[in-house]
């Protein structure tokens, strides 16, 4: 079994920092395919490969991680033969092993699996201006895992797809209508990162989480920049992979 995983990645400092600390452990596994995905405005070519990263001529925003996300795979799946596709980011730290394992264990088609939300109110900013779509299960965009077949029917259909809704509702939407017994419902599969985390509240925390997702600027509103989620993602990554 061969599994890709995508990471969506933007060029800032911060964010450089968090790359440096992905690569030192997703290259270990030769039956997972890891690539990072980011747009750059002037290039010439569609898509450029550069080792792990993956270049999409094109302007960073939230509403264009759908697009990335498809133009990538129109890429790679002729290429490369994988059973699943998982969409994560660069701030989220993957279990790999743990991640494969489980994905061991899941059926080779009509998979659509990941800790979820359900869409319940309107936020202009990712795209939902009205009640049309409420009730939506979604998984949530980091911690997202397909199967092969969906992927690709999607690249079929990408026409049908929502872009001007952020990416993992995008999906969710189009998912519902051409697979609705797909989604697989995973609770506590993914693990929000509290602030200033330790090695000693991972080890309370249990073996449940295969994604860990660092993000504590949403909860604490004056942290103005990411230093606590890197030392967090350094944190996790001792636990895991020491």
């Amino acid at each position: 079994m061969e599994i890709l995983i995508l990471s969506i990645y933007s060029e800032t400092d911060e964010y450089r920092e968090m790359l440096e600390i992905q690569r030192a452990y997703v290259t270990q596994y030769p039956c997972v395919h890891y690539y990072f995905i980011t747009f750059r405005k002037f290039q010439d070519n569609d898509v450029e490969i550069e080792n792990d990263m993956i270049y999409l001529k094109g302007t960073e925003s939230l509403l264009n991680i759908t697009d990335k996300t498809i133009r990538t795979l129109e890429y790679l799946l002729p290429r490369i033969k994988v059973d699943f596709i998982i969409r994560t980011n660069i701030s989220t730290i993957v279990d790999i092993p743990k991640l494969y394992g489980y994905c061991t264990k899941l059926p080779k088609t009509n998979v659509y699996t990941g800790d979820s939300d359900t869409l319940k109110c309107i936020d202009p900013i990712i795209g939902i201006t009205d009640s049309t779509f409420f009730g939506t299960e979604f998984v949530i965009g980091c911690n997202l895992i397909m199967s092969c077949d969906i992927a690709l029917f999607m690249l079929y259909r990408k026409l049908e797809l929502h872009y001007d809704i952020v990416d993992d509702i995008a999906f969710a939407i189009f998912i519902k209508r051409y697979f609705p017994n797909a989604f697989i419902k995973d609770p506590n599969f993914m693990l929000f990162v509290p602030y200033d985390l330790t090695i000693d509240s991972l080890v309370n925390i249990g073996l449940k989480p295969i994604f860990f997702r660092n993000k504590v600027c949403e909860t604490y509103k004056n942290i103005t920049d990411r230093k606590m989620d890197i030392k967090n993602m350094r944190t996790i990554c001792n636990y895991i992979y020491s």
